[in-house]
């Protein structure tokens, strides 16, 4: 995976793994920055209980960063743009 393109994105290097997938520090070459990629493992990737597990994650990072709002912690640059779901 290091130094392959994904999309847009440059992968540079591995940052970590878990149970959702792997880590990895990624260049976006449209925008010219880094970035942070999820990457799920192929066993992820088909079925219905792979897309729960998914939109499960989904609502986990989006109830998060509702409650760090609340809380009057801001996410320097959270967007749309800046968080990538794909599904095959």
């Amino acid at each position: 995976m290091i130094d392959r393109d994904f999309g847009r994105y440059r992968v540079l290097s591995r940052l970590g793994a878990g149970g959702m997938g792997e880590a990895y520090r990624a260049h976006d070459t449209r925008l010219d920055r880094e970035v942070a990629i999820n990457v799920l493992p192929a066993a992820l990737h088909h079925g219905e209980a792979a897309r729960r597990r998914l939109k499960r994650e989904a609502r986990q990072i989006a109830e998060t960063l509702d409650a760090a709002h609340h809380a009057n912690v801001v996410h320097r640059d959270l967007k749309p743009t800046n968080v990538l779901i794909q599904m095959p």
